[in-house]
């Protein structure tokens, strides 16, 4: 952003990695490699401010588990 921005590091990093699913959202085999991605990762806690900001580091749901997993995946792609 030239003339700065009012988002965090983390909102920034957040604003990436939420495009990058909204892009890959249309092709299924792009969301299926970043949800694998989002399972194999073994540094989940790298990513704890995000998905604490999103709300995300405790699942209790199904869809919320499967929302972290696709957002880790796309986080670490980011990395």
């Amino acid at each position: 952003y030239p003339f700065g921005s009012d988002f965090t590091p983390v909102e920034e990093k957040l604003s990436l990695a939420l495009a990058d699913l909204k892009e890959a959202a249309a092709k299924k085999p792009a969301l299926l490699k970043l949800f694998v991605a989002g399972c194999r990762s073994a540094n989940f806690k790298n990513f704890l401010p995000e998905l604490q900001r999103m709300k995300l580091d405790c699942t209790d749901s199904p869809k919320n588990w499967l929302l972290q997993k696709l957002l880790v995946g796309a986080l670490q792609a980011r990395n």
